[in-house]
């Protein structure tokens, strides 16, 4: 549970309207304040840079001509391009990904390689299992 040293004191219609009394509310101590959600704050990578999100999701930024050689991982991701333009080669041919595209999925052990020609922001989620039909056929079982 996340808690915020920063408190803002609720009027006496807030606090009613977010903690009822009466026969409809609950046996519980309505709180004198609440906890104020944090303030936005600007990220300012500096260079390639990544935020984990989660265990499978991260959030990736990329500057303006940053390229990844050709590499492979143990894994499917996913990459979902939110802001700027990403070039991603993989099987011999090269997708351009913006924030209108779809987002792509690489195949686990699939060589590819990207090309941030924009500044880049996206979100690669990570897929331990890879779901092609191999993975799908196995699951059923043998005919």
């Amino acid at each position: 549970m996340l808690a915020f040293s920063t408190r803002i004191p609720l009027t006496t219609r807030e606090r009613t309207l977010l903690f009822p009394t009466g026969r409809y509310a609950t046996n519980f101590r309505v709180p004198r304040n609440v906890a104020r959600l944090p303030r936005k704050r600007r990220l300012q990578p500096r260079g390639h840079t990544v935020y984990r999100l989660s265990q499978q999701a991260l959030l990736v930024f990329k500057p303006a001509g940053h390229r990844e050689p050709e590499h492979t991982h143990p894994y499917s991701q996913t990459l979902h391009v939110v802001a700027g333009e990403l070039a991603v080669t993989s099987k011999g041919r090269t997708v351009t990904l913006d924030a209108a595209s779809a987002p792509y999925r690489v195949r686990a052990r699939e060589p590819h390689a990207t090309h941030a020609m924009q500044p880049t922001w996206l979100v690669v989620t990570r897929h331990e299992r890879d779901e092609g039909p191999a993975t799908r056929q196995r699951r059923a079982g043998p005919s």
